[in-house]
């Protein structure tokens, strides 16, 4: 009598297995690239608020708001009341450049613990020129403005920054 086989070979099982390996390791870095870009992008979220507020001010006053520590009257602007963080965002800080005074600024800083790690402690920069006119073009730029280069999110891992900042 002949023996039909019934299952798979050890060689059979060790292939499947083999491929499913080979496919987890591509698999898994651009899942980790995926999620602290979509971590991210918290930080445009968070200075969309900001920016009308800053234009608001900035058509007020001439000059941006130079920071969000202070709550002298100038600033009733922006919110200072408010905290500016959010689940993956320290802290979020508004700076006017002080040698062109239509140039805002927004730090966004991620926090160091609970967010990937790609973009632990790192800076996001929104730059907005002011006398562009009434359509202001907001982009993610460490070359505007006294900002340290140490640090920011699209110069050291630009495959994670948000869409948006991508250079």
């Amino acid at each position: 009598m002949k023996m039909v086989q019934k299952g798979f070979t050890l060689i059979e099982l060790m292939i499947v297995i083999a491929i499913i390996g080979i496919l987890a390791a591509l698999a898994i870095p651009a899942y980790q690239d995926y999620v602290a870009r979509s971590q991210a992008s918290e930080a445009l979220t968070i200075t969309d608020g900001l920016k009308v507020a800053a234009q608001e001010y900035y058509a007020d006053n001439g000059v941006c708001p130079l920071n969000t520590n202070s709550t002298s009257a100038g600033d009733a602007a922006i919110d200072l009341n408010t905290d500016l963080d959010g689940s993956y965002v320290a802290q979020v800080t508004v700076i006017g450049d002080t040698t062109s005074p239509a140039v805002c600024l927004f730090t966004a800083t991620y926090k160091a613990t609970g967010v990937a790690k790609k973009i632990q402690g790192k800076t996001l920069t929104v730059a907005g020129n002011m006398d562009a006119g009434s359509e202001v073009d907001w982009v993610c730029d460490q070359s505007m403005g006294p900002v340290a280069a140490a640090g920011m999110l699209v110069q050291d891992n630009p495959e994670v920054a948000p869409s948006a900042c991508r250079p």
